[in-house]
């Protein structure tokens, strides 16, 4: 009989613990649901609070890639008007023609003698950021031919 009064003294043991934590063996819960109760709505709220952070990343980046976009086509804009220059024909209707619809708008070509500078803004969605980030672009068409 020595092994019965520790069965006995380890029965009260665990009922004595689930009384002081409240949970009898009817109201027992699993762990996972337990946590649950008191963070109800709390993704919910956290979502609602990093939506617009992530909306603004996500701008600034479009930003910094149609200035990318900006840079690429004044460069190719510029060595147009030089080509066309080179051609006898108008620089600047050359470099304007090298140019997007939506970009000749926006562009600014001024042409100082034998040097073709191209001034484009990107149609980024900040239109603050996309002051800052106008690209600018020029080519030379070399020196003046002799004759």
């Amino acid at each position: 009989m020595t092994g019965s009064p520790i069965t006995i003294a380890t029965a009260e043991r665990d009922c004595t613990s689930a009384r002081s934590t409240g949970r009898t063996s009817g109201s027992w819960q699993r762990p996972s649901d337990r946590g649950l109760a008191g963070d109800s709505g709390q993704a919910s709220v956290e979502l609602v609070a990093v939506i617009p952070l992530v909306v603004t990343v996500g701008f600034v980046v479009f930003s910094f890639m149609s200035a990318a976009a900006a840079e690429e086509l004044a460069a190719q804009s510029a060595k147009a008007g030089a080509i066309a220059l080179l051609q006898d024909r108008d620089p600047a209707e050359a470099a304007r023609v090298a140019l997007p619809g939506g970009s000749r708008r926006s562009a600014q070509i001024k042409v100082d003698g034998r040097r073709i500078t191209v001034h484009v803004r990107p149609r980024g969605p900040i239109r603050p950021i996309n002051d800052r980030l106008t690209a600018r672009a020029a080519a030379n068409a070399g020196p003046e031919p002799e004759g």
